[in-house]
């Protein structure tokens, strides 16, 4: 079996280096940071005291 038969199904990524085909978006690099980000601000905002909305707003719900 030689180089290219063995890399079948596989893509090249930067710096010629071999990766696994993305199947999710789970898979994605950008989406893996993205979550990442999100959850730390996730995790920050629960440090936030909460206030509730004024009666006045809530009426008009």
């Amino acid at each position: 079996m030689n180089h290219h038969q063995e890399a079948r199904g596989r893509e090249q990524g930067a710096w010629g280096m071999e990766k696994e085909p993305i199947k999710s978006h789970e898979d994605l690099e950008a989406y893996k940071i993205a979550f990442d980000v999100a959850m730390k601000i996730f995790d920050l905002s629960k440090k936030f005291a909460f206030i509730p909305p004024p009666a006045s707003l809530l009426k008009k719900l």
